[in-house]
């Protein structure tokens, strides 16, 4: 027969595990599968419960009934192995598992299925919680389909994004929930009665918990729902070697209250309330409690735990063929260089539902999209081993916090060194799925299959930080951006009419200044400055719309990109500066400063708009750039705002021009801090890689010239940050070109003698989280040595 073993069942686990003397850490999250390994090697051991004695004691079994007993449920069948129920969790994360298994959901939903036929025949999905269960991070709902040979509705699950549900998350811990319940009952006991004066609280506890003490209270309101009292017989016969049995009196009152003391009832109802396109159901071992039954009928259905249909639903699915769940594939991706992503299942195949209980695997194959278009299956590798990052639904894989990847090893290398290959993916739902790589032919047959699997993710050496890591390091910062910006009431409240405010002052300047008004000039300048200070003082401290994108979907995002561009802002600013620039040269004293100071503030007033500017025509910017009262800022401003490919390559054409005579001589501008500060954050932030991959020449030079630069005694200390900064990123266009800064050559010299240099003048950034100097890291990417947090620290970095 089969035997049933519910990984997901806290109560199981600390009664099992202090049966059979084991500790296991229960706040890792690898839980379920040490608690299988435990099952494994006890399961064929037989053992008598110490619940027997405290049931005997309660009158709920009869004398001569203690029978052996072994771990988990047998199952009525004629076949031979186990079953375990898992979480609602991707297919990867139970590649491991060695044998069939159900998910708990699915299980919850026909264990008590009679009960929850109506409630699933409703047009709504179904929530279940399980406060018995291990703490889960989210809950699912599901869905129900009919089947012709099941006269029960077929739970479907949808696994694919939990994120979405995040309001459906329990506002605590069952297992603490379990945890305290134990402890202040044991705590209650030894109060309340003189026996126990002296024993200590802890093996109290821990004593109910290997009785599970509600699966005994349970029994007891089934054979006597009248009853007031439990009565437990404890054993101390394992403290201080003594052969001692107190009794325990337990009234169902007290227990009442402490179970509704510690469960957040009006947290769960909450719940309810704001998800009404849910039904939920709650199932736990507190059901058998009246009062806390009443609390909450009237938001969940809380089905009779002591009528449990699993077995009987198992023989059923036996003879008739029915599935016990349908489940959305989980959507695999493993990732090929220049943003080439290897997708399993197709994006057709992906809104396909797969039973439980199919009798063959589905396979299906890897795919991915060249930029021609052309769809491809294939793909090559010429290394005895290639590793590939992998996600699951568009996530990392983590396993005892380090990154998974998977790892393809040519066990024939010797013989063909270089073959084409393909992925694998088979699927067979409630069997662990078979990943797997096979060498392809020309004539599209298969041939040999290769050593792959998940591991944990190398400490990879690299001399350049690959570009899709940049892109996805920028994708994390705009999520994190919006999801600030949606917070930040205040910015959001206060933004447009601000905006309507400095709008209003721009235009009575530039309606006086039209009129060439002098009169009180400096006090009107002042009363300009006021308003448009304090209307952009947030905006401008905050960085709010910094790393937020135009394409955003967000409302908010959206509100805020159609303010500005309705407010015509742009054109007041366009002329106001164009005004303030003319009258700069020709002013002086306090004047002028506050010129200075008005014409600062409109420039940060764009730049501050980062992404957004770019959806309006800022080309002046560089029109004015010449005569700019300020110079620096102004040049820092454009490289804010450079999200276009083609206002990109304007702010690259200046590099190599000299700046204006009126500021630092004759210098160029790549040798001009504020300059390159710009030229490093549009590496950073915006450059597409992949767009400039043509122009790999151009960027050699910049190279040269920024460390031949940073070398010589014109250069000074604030520069070397940004030059090391430029240096680093500049050296992602290794991943087109192995000959950009190949060792030996010109570039790689340079960095190396720039890095001596600094060696004795090491430069420190309290931004990047590492105890390495930013020129230690550099000469690491140069040479090929520098590690993946290296890399992580420098793309999570804010560069100020």
């Amino acid at each position: 027969m089969t035997r049933l073993f519910n990984l997901e069942s806290y109560p199981e686990i600390c009664k099992y595990t202090q049966i059979f003397g084991e500790s296991l850490s229960l706040n890792s999250p690898n839980i379920p599968f040490a608690y299988r390994d435990f099952l494994n090697t006890y399961k064929d051991r037989h053992f008598i419960s110490p619940a027997n004695l405290s049931s005997y004691y309660s009158n709920t079994i009869v004398r001569g009934e203690y029978k052996p007993q072994f771990l988990g449920d047998q199952l009525d069948d004629q076949q031979e192995g186990d079953l375990v129920i898992v979480r609602d969790i991707d297919v990867l994360s139970l590649q491991n598992l060695d044998c069939p298994y159900i998910y708990a959901s699915a299980y919850r939903y026909w264990n008590y299925v009679t009960q929850l036929q109506n409630i699933a025949k409703e047009n709504k999905p179904l929530v279940i919680y399980d406060l018995d269960s291990l703490p889960c991070s989210y809950y699912l709902p599901i869905s129900f389909q009919s089947h012709p040979n099941c006269s029960y509705s077929i739970p479907i699950l949808d696994i694919r994004t939990p994120e979405n549900y995040e309001s459906l998350r329990l506002p605590f811990d069952p297992s603490n929930v379990y945890d305290t319940i134990c402890e202040i009952l044991a705590q209650y006991v030894i109060a309340s009665d003189p026996n126990f004066v002296g024993i200590e609280s802890s093996y109290l506890t821990q004593y109910l918990k290997k009785i599970n003490v509600f699966n005994i209270i349970k029994n007891c309101l089934i054979s006597n729902p009248n009853q007031e009292i439990v009565s437990l017989l404890i054993d101390f016969s394992n403290v201080d070697n003594t052969n001692l049995y107190l009794k325990a009196e337990l009234p169902l009152t007290i227990v009442e209250n402490i179970v509704s003391s510690v469960i957040l009832v009006p947290r769960l109802k909450e719940i309810v309330q704001n998800n009404c396109e849910y039904n939920f159901v709650l199932i736990s071992q507190y059901n058998c409690l009246s009062n806390f039954r009443l609390s909450l009928e009237s938001h969940f259905s809380l089905p009779d735990i002591s009528h449990s249909e699993f077995s009987k639903i198992w023989q059923e699915k036996q003879s008739q063929e029915f599935p016990l769940y349908g489940q959305f594939l989980d959507l695999i991706t493993f990732q090929l260089a220049n943003q080439i992503s290897i997708n399993v299942p197709s994006e057709s195949e992906r809104t396909n539902i797969c039973y439980e209980g199919e009798r063959k695997f589905h396979t299906f194959i890897g795919q991915y999209t060249i930029p021609s278009g052309e769809t491809k299956s294939s793909f090559r590798i010429d290394k005895p081993q290639v590793i590939l990052p992998i996600k699951i639904n568009g996530k990392l894989i983590i396993k005892n916090e380090i990154e998974q990847v998977y790892i393809i090893n040519n066990q024939f290398f010797e013989q063909t060194p270089s073959l084409s290959v393909e992925i694998h993916f088979s699927l067979m739902l409630g069997k662990p799925l078979l990943l797997e790589i096979f060498e392809v032919y020309s004539d599209q047959k298969l041939g040999h299959k290769l050593n792959a699997k998940l591991e944990d993710r190398p400490e990879i050496k690299l001399g350049f930080i690959p570009i899709q890591n940049i892109i996805e390091g920028r994708k994390t910062k705009e999520n994190n951006a919006t999801t600030n910006l949606c917070l930040n009431l205040k910015f959001i409240s206060d933004f447009s009419h601000g905006l309507d405010e400095i709008a209003k002052a721009l235009h009575a300047y530039i309606k006086q200044s039209s009129k060439n008004i002098k009169l009180r000039t400096d006090l009107k300048l002042s009363k300009i400055q006021s308003i448009v200070r304090s209307n952009y003082l947030s905006f401008l401290k905050n960085d709010a719309l910094q790393h937020v994108s135009t394409n955003s979907s967000n409302e908010i995002v959206s509100e805020i990109t159609n303010k500005i561009i309705s407010s015509e802002i742009k054109l007041l600013l366009q002329k106001a500066l164009f005004t303030l620039g003319q009258r700069h040269p020709n002013t002086e004293g306090k004047e002028r400063g506050q010129i200075f100071n008005i014409y600062n503030d409109n420039l940060l007033l764009i730049g501050k708009q980062y992404k957004i500017a770019a959806i309006q025509d800022f080309d002046f910017l560089f029109d004015y750039l010449k005569n700019s009262p300020c110079f620096s800022e102004h040049v820092k401003v454009i490289a804010r705002i450079a999200y276009d490919s083609n206002f990109q390559q304007k702010y690259f054409a200046l590099f190599e021009t000299h700046l204006p005579k009126n500021n630092n001589n004759n210098n160029f501008y790549y040798e001009y801090d504020s300059y390159l500060w710009g030229y490093a954050r549009i590496l950073m932030w915006y450059l597409d890689y992949n767009l400039n991959e043509t122009n790999i020449l151009l960027f050699k030079r910049h190279f040269n010239l920024i460390a031949s630069h940073a070398l010589s005694d014109h250069s000074r200390n604030s520069y070397y940050q940004d030059a090391l900064i430029s240096l680093i990123y500049l050296l992602s266009f290794r991943e087109f070109d192995s000959t950009f800064c190949e060792i030996g050559s010109l570039e790689y010299n340079l960095g190396i003698k720039l890095c001596e240099k600094l060696s004795f003048h090491p430069v420190l950034s309290k931004q990047v989280d590492i105890n390495k100097s930013l020129n230690q890291i550099f000469y690491e990417f140069l040479n090929g040595t520098a590690t993946g947090d290296d890399m992580d620290n420098l793309i999570k970095a804010e560069f100020k």
